[in-house]
């Protein structure tokens, strides 16, 4: 509502120290009052996210991670749904992401996991088969969920998945799920998983080149 956001230009240098249940995000070179908007924002989504109930049980992972992100702690069933799940699959969740996903979620809410319900997922992570010949968004979250806690991890493993995902960076730049048209969904998701060795100078080269 651009008439609504006019009527905040005088307090531009407010304290932007005040906000709801999320943490205050900090953003290099942005106005005052875009930040003021932006941390608003995060606490309305979060309310939502609480108040909808939307990160309580397995399947939950993206809004359990959302909230993580936001500094906030998802509620106790969802952790303890997740362990019965682990439990009753024997940490078999399928589909590789889905297993990526969850190590995600996890980590985000500062849970280990290496330990989930008597189960190493870094471990099942590291040889899952999909992985061998992994497809770029397979690739991605492998990265982002071995870089999601304090794990060790098969270096060899990690590099290998890591090539996977640069060479499959289109000619100009950025990645897609598939063809050769640039997708922002799977090009941000792998700027967050590169930024982990962004002092690499070849890797923060295709890390700007993505940004442009």
């Amino acid at each position: 509502n651009n008439e609504s956001d006019s009527d905040d230009t005088e307090d531009n240098d407010s304290d932007l120290s005040e906000k709801g249940t999320s943490e205050s995000v900090e953003i290099n070179n942005i106005s005052k009052k875009d930040l003021k908007k932006i941390n608003k924002d995060i606490d309305v989504l979060t309310q939502k996210v609480l108040n909808g109930n939307l990160a309580t049980e397995y399947g939950d992972e993206w809004w359990v991670w959302g909230l993580g992100v936001a500094g906030e702690q998802a509620p106790s069933s969802y952790k303890q749904n997740i362990e019965k799940t682990i439990k009753e699959t024997k940490g078999d969740l399928g589909q590789v992401t889905e297993l990526e996903r969850v190590i995600i979620a996890l980590s985000s809410q500062g849970y280990d996991a290496t330990d989930v319900a008597g189960y190493n997922l870094i471990e099942m992570l590291e040889s899952h088969p999909e992985l061998e010949n992994p497809v770029v968004n397979s690739a991605i979250y492998a990265l982002i969920a071995f870089n999601s806690g304090d794990y060790e991890v098969d270096a060899e493993i990690e590099n290998k998945i890591l090539q996977s995902v640069l060479d499959a960076e289109l000619e100009n730049g950025g990645w897609a799920f598939f063809g050769n048209d640039i997708s922002p969904d799977i090009t941000g998701m792998s700027l967050i998983a590169l930024a982990n060795y962004k002092d690499d100078e070849k890797i923060k080269k295709k890390i700007d080149r993505a940004v442009d």
